[in-house]
């Protein structure tokens, strides 16, 4: 199942002092952590998508055949954090996406 954590589903969908929870919990699910601080409920999401292509060939050196497959593998890192009110409206949030 495709994930819709993605930048440009945040951007699209959250708006300070507007969105609700419910409408958080409707695009991206149940959050992965959630914690408190003061009266404010901070929701966390996480994904890590991992990539892995190999590439092969054959190649002959004189009389001695070879296998010259290659392995490349990338991950992105999304990570959203949400920040409500007591009225469970978005007052803010942070979205990093990182690849390595």
């Amino acid at each position: 199942m495709e994930s819709n954590l993605t930048p440009g589903m945040a951007k699209v969908t959250i708006v300070k002092g507007q969105t609700k929870q419910s409408k958080i919990v409707e695009v991206f699910g149940p959050p992965d952590l959630v914690t408190h601080k003061d009266d404010m409920q901070i929701w966390t999401y996480e994904k890590i998508h991992n990539e892995i292509q190999s590439r092969g060939g054959y190649f002959t050196v004189l009389l001695a055949g070879g296998d010259s497959r290659r392995t490349v593998s990338s991950s992105t890192s999304t990570m959203l954090i949400v920040y409500f009110d007591s009225t469970d409206t978005v007052t803010d949030y942070r979205l990093s996406v990182v690849h390595y």
